[in-house]
């Protein structure tokens, strides 16, 4: 049984069929490269699930799509030249909008933005990146947000790749549902199938009841990376 007006149930989760993202500096279109580059990028919902896994609203169910935009998400650090590479980024907002129509990703972010907002009949969720604990960036403070690994591949051309992150709801529809709890995210992505831009992937985001249930979820966003070394809290 489907909701015909998406909502969030307590516990419940988000599956992304598809995120597209870039650099800033390239519209969308290139790689991080270089410490200090901007991520971005856009997607859409394809279902949100109760916290038992069972399909409660499915895109395009009461005439409903929910699209996404994605930026400010800087690259902090990269560790490794070779995959395994792990890559942290710090920052980050994320803003999911309803809307008549799903979004078709042009390989330009301004844009698609323009595009999402442009037609959005509201804003669902809006939320920031909130620090994982025990990862230390760069500037030695524990503001990283995302953690994201090159599995398999290089940095201009990723075959496989995973990682771990959180957000923090700030606004939107669904704030009183999200409340104070976490957001998890989950990805696998890679170079293929991008519509233009840099990187593609499968995302998933999921309320959590504290911020200590983190630890155990594969979680993660879209990433490239910069230089750097990285360096992580002791116990």
């Amino acid at each position: 049984m489907s909701w015909a007006i998406p909502s969030i149930p307590k516990g419940g989760s988000f599956t992304v069929s598809t995120i597209y993202e870039g650099t800033a500096a390239t519209d969308g279109k290139g790689p991080v490269t270089q410490m200090g580059d901007m991520l971005e990028g856009v997607g859409y919902v394809n279902a949100i699930n109760d916290v038992n896994g069972n399909t409660v609203w499915q895109s395009g169910d009461g005439g409903e799509f929910l699209n996404i935009t994605f930026d400010s998400f800087r690259t902090d650090t990269i560790s490794g030249t070779t995959a395994p590479i792990e890559i942290l980024f710090t920052g980050g907002a994320l803003n999911i909008y309803t809307s008549n129509s799903r979004i078709k990703p042009t390989g330009s972010f301004s844009q698609d933005q323009s595009t999402i907002t442009g037609t959005s009949t509201g804003l669902f969720l809006s939320a920031v990146g909130a620090p994982i604990g025990g990862l230390v960036g760069s500037n030695g403070t524990q503001d990283v947000v995302l953690q994201s690994f090159i599995n398999s591949g290089s940095l201009q051309k990723i075959t496989a790749g995973s990682g771990s992150g959180f957000l923090q709801a700030t606004g939107g529809s669904q704030l009183g549902n999200v409340g104070n709890n976490p957001i998890s995210l989950g990805s696998i992505f890679n170079s293929g199938a991008t519509n233009g831009y840099a990187v593609s992937g499968s995302l998933t985001l999921k309320t959590v009841p504290e911020p200590s249930s983190l630890a155990v979820l594969g979680i993660g966003l879209l990433g490239l990376a910069a230089s750097s070394s990285v360096r992580r809290k002791k116990a």
